[in-house]
């Protein structure tokens, strides 16, 4: 074979100054093992930022554990804060029992206080919509607040502490989320891949049972909201909302009469979204019919972009949840930024933190996962909470990961999984 002479290159030159590509093709013509390498060079993705870990920035302060009565993977667990408190539900129709109980802690002082409503014919109610628990709750410090997927029941705080049901009201849509505004307004978040009246934001007012106003954001930057990630479409405090959308990096920004105040798009150049020929053959699928929607969706979902996540700090620190494609591993790969508003502008303060967690070390109180994209976290005096239903082992600090998988092997086998609730101090919104 002839002899090719390449130019010479010093270690310090970079990729600019390779040899011209059709000289490399020749000369491995020969050799399929240079090919091989050659291919996967070329075909490697772009380089991705790098990333910070979130143990940096959060370290759990609390696990609290409760008992679930008739543990199922199936238990649909709804929580909800409001100042300084974190609330949550796990009634499941399993239990043949209509007593609801509500769970809710003081993220400050850890004070825990259990709340019981009898609802007479509340499995019956929702076996015949074919659902098991609420969809959502919330609370104030004066209202709480049980959905179901097409009722709302409401109680109110009496002057002696306790709480007394006044009103139920019916809710003329689906939605994904629930945000309690204040003690008579809610805000529903729903996301449809269709620009029918269905998709977008409702504020609900409790005494007069209806809605008040809706906004509906650009339908087709929500699609993966309506059928794979829709129940962190949007957060609020009191006085902001949240909406992200999906396929593009970008969210919007209203006050609690939902008037919009702001609109942030960040140009990423190596955004990935749905390709557009997918897009459009995905909107012309009846929405009626998701897991059609969804078959065509799961094949490319590791291979694109995606905002899969948002949670309000306060009125001016919001956590964005991003999911980047994986080309050479089968799980996605997700990170957070942080943006802070600044003089009525949202600024990107912190980027590309990972929470790469407990993997082979000793599980640590820095350590410790938080998987904002699989969990609801929740903001509740200042800390991040959130819950899983999948507890085993009380107090897993100290542990390395191969202890931890054989004393949940060990506890299981005679024992069920209960709740976990993990309390987390912070450091995202430090300047």
């Amino acid at each position: 074979m002839k002899n090719i002479k390449f130019k010479e290159h010093t270690h310090n030159q970079n990729l600019l100054s390779m040899p011209p590509i059709r000289d490399v093709v020749r000369y491995v013509s020969t050799k399929k093992s240079l090919i091989l390498i050659a291919l996967f060079w070329l075909l490697l993705p772009p380089t991705q930022a790098q990333t910070q870990s979130l143990s940096n920035y959060v370290s759990i302060d609390t696990i609290l554990n409760f008992k679930q009565e008739t543990p199922s993977p199936y238990t649909s667990i709804c929580s909800a804060s409001w100042g300084d408190w974190f609330g949550f539900t796990a009634f499941d129709t399993k239990n043949n029992s209509d007593t609801v109980k509500i769970h809710l802690i003081n993220t400050s002082t850890l004070e825990q206080e259990l709340l019981c409503f009898v609802e007479k014919g509340i499995c019956k109610k929702m076996r015949k919509h074919l659902t098991s628990g609420f969809w959502a709750i919330g609370f104030t410090e004066k209202t709480m607040v049980l959905a179901m997927q097409y009722e709302l029941l409401i109680y109110k705080k009496t002057p002696n502490g306790q709480y007394s049901k006044t009103k139920s009201a019916k809710i003329p849509f689906s939605y994904h989320t629930m945000h309690m505004l204040n003690d008579s307004t809610i805000v529903f978040g729903q996301c449809y891949h269709s620009a029918d009246p269905e998709t977008g934001l409702y504020l609900f007012d409790i005494n007069k049972k209806k809605v008040t106003k809706a906004v509906h954001p650009h339908h087709n930057s929500t699609l993966l909201n309506g059928y794979i990630n829709g129940y962190s479409c949007m957060d609020c405090t009191p006085n902001c909302i949240i909406w992200r959308h999906s396929n593009e990096y970008s969210f919007l920004g209203y006050d609690s009469n939902l008037n919009p105040i702001d609109s942030t798009a960040f140009p990423d150049t190596c955004w990935r979204p749905i390709p557009d020929k997918l897009m459009k053959r995905l909107l012309r699928i009846d929405k009626r019919a998701p897991t059609l929607i969804i078959e065509r969706l799961l094949p490319i979902y590791d291979s694109i972009d995606a905002l899969i996540g948002c949670y309000l700090l306060d009125d001016t620190h919001l956590i964005i949840v991003r999911k980047k494609p994986s080309a050479f591993t089968r799980s996605p790969f997700m990170t957070i930024d942080v943006w802070t508003k600044c003089d009525g502008t949202w600024k990107r303060t912190l980027s590309d933190i990972a929470d790469d967690g407990w993997k082979d070390t000793v599980m640590t109180k820095n350590n410790f996962p938080v998987k904002f994209e699989f969990n609801k976290v929740r903001m509740a005096g200042g800390k991040l909470v959130s819950l899983s239903k999948n507890g085993s082992i009380e107090q897993p600090i100290g542990l390395t990961r191969a202890a931890y998988d054989t004393q949940t092997d060990a506890y299981l086998i005679e024992n069920n999984k209960f709740i976990q609730v993990f309390i987390y101090s912070h450091t995202l919104t430090a300047k």
